[in-house]
């Protein structure tokens, strides 16, 4: 929480790899261990506050794609 401007959505960006800070601006820490950012899709997700949902797909229809796109497993275990 955090009044307008204080960083609040550049630090989630940073954190998600949506912007790029130098490597020598610090380490982030996620569970106790360094993580790189390659891995954050591994243990968390981002969803914006203006993120662009198709108005004619269901909730379900919604996260299968969403599951489609992102996970690489068998169809049963991203339904």
């Amino acid at each position: 929480m955090g009044s307008s401007g204080a960083g609040k959505t550049s630090l989630l960006n940073v954190i998600a790899c949506r912007i790029g800070v130098g490597e020598d601006q610090g380490k982030l820490w996620a569970n106790n261990k360094n993580y790189n950012y390659e891995d954050f899709g591994d243990f968390a997700n981002y969803v914006m506050q203006a993120d662009v949902l198709m108005a004619f797909m269901t909730v379900r229809e919604t996260l299968t794609f969403a599951a489609n796109l992102k996970l690489d497993c068998s169809q049963a275990e991203k339904d």
